[in-house]
């Protein structure tokens, strides 16, 4: 069983080694200069887009995994957010749950920023030993996973919770509700099986976020193309509009990225519900690295 899981980075960090976590410099065409270690793969070597890197962001390394991975289990992570099957304690996850809830009630009342409460079902490691840990016990427990649920084809995070702020009220601050109109057209023509599930997404509090998944080969290759082929037929039609020769906001000069965190909880709801038999898929945990 051969798994691939990229860990895209656009910096020089700490990577802990692993047999089935693999390095990848996302945006090398843009940062040539840049001295990599011999063990990271570049996203602009064979059939890729890392031109697009400014735009599309992580998913330029999604891309390059697409075209150039054959494995059994193709999946992607980051630099800084790591998959887990384990929370950090039951004590830990039963008092982050109370101040997400908490928080949502606080914050709604005294209008304060809501830092750090879309992630209950995340924790945090500081030092590389620890994250060296996780990244260990999260090899030795997705093969074990594996190998007792063969019929298991898709791994993705635990949803973001936003409270009462929907997904279409996130995104369509960031870049504006046409952009969310643009993709729903794009998907209404070429994969209305999951407009439904684009929809419900978009009225939704919750989202598969970060781009973050893995997936059985065959799977991987279906959710690439509609994922890929919405964003590019999405991107020619900016491109008519003029779109790009007034694009100046770093936040959104990454409007590609967005759309795909969009189009990738669409694609997961959409093989949720329907592949409800027990073991298809397994959601799992964040562990975010944050060095001090």
């Amino acid at each position: 069983m051969n798994i691939s899981i990229l860990v895209c980075t656009h910096k020089i960090t700490y990577l802990p080694q692993s047999k089935i976590l693999f390095p990848i410099f996302v945006g090398r065409s843009r940062n040539n200069n840049i001295n990599i270690p011999k063990s990271y793969l570049s996203d602009n070597v064979k059939d890729n887009i890392s031109d697009l890197n400014g735009s599309y962001c992580e998913l330029t390394g999604l891309y390059w995994a697409w075209k150039n991975v054959d494995s059994d289990f193709v999946g992607l992570c980051h630099y800084r957010r790591y998959f887990s099957f384990r929370s950090n304690g039951k004590f830990k996850q039963i008092y982050n749950r109370f101040l997400h809830y908490f928080g949502h009630i606080y914050y709604a009342v005294t209008s304060q920023p809501k830092v750090g409460l879309y992630y209950p079902y995340q924790y945090t490691v500081s030092t590389e030993s620890e994250l060296t840990k996780v990244v260990d016990r999260f090899e030795h427990d997705f093969i074990e996973w594996i190998n007792d649920y063969p019929d298991c084809e898709l791994f993705a995070l635990k949803p973001v919770d936003k409270g009462m702020m929907s997904n279409y009220f996130q995104f369509s601050s960031i870049s504006g509700s046409h952009h969310l109109e643009l993709i729903r057209k794009v998907i209404a023509s070429d994969f209305p099986d999951i407009l439904p599930y684009y929809n419900k997404t978009l009225l939704s509090n919750k989202l598969f976020y970060a781009n973050m998944i893995i997936m059985k080969r065959e799977l991987f290759q279906s959710y690439c193309r509609f994922l890929f082929s919405s964003l590019e037929k999405y991107n020619s039609i900016l491109l008519q509009e003029g779109y790009y020769l007034n694009t100046e906001e770093k936040s959104i000069s990454r409007i590609s990225g967005y759309m795909g965190e969009l189009l990738t909880s669409s694609f997961v709801s959409y093989y949720i519900a329907n592949n409800q038999t027990e073991r298809k898929y397994k959601l799992l945990y964040q562990v975010q690295y944050a060095p001090k």
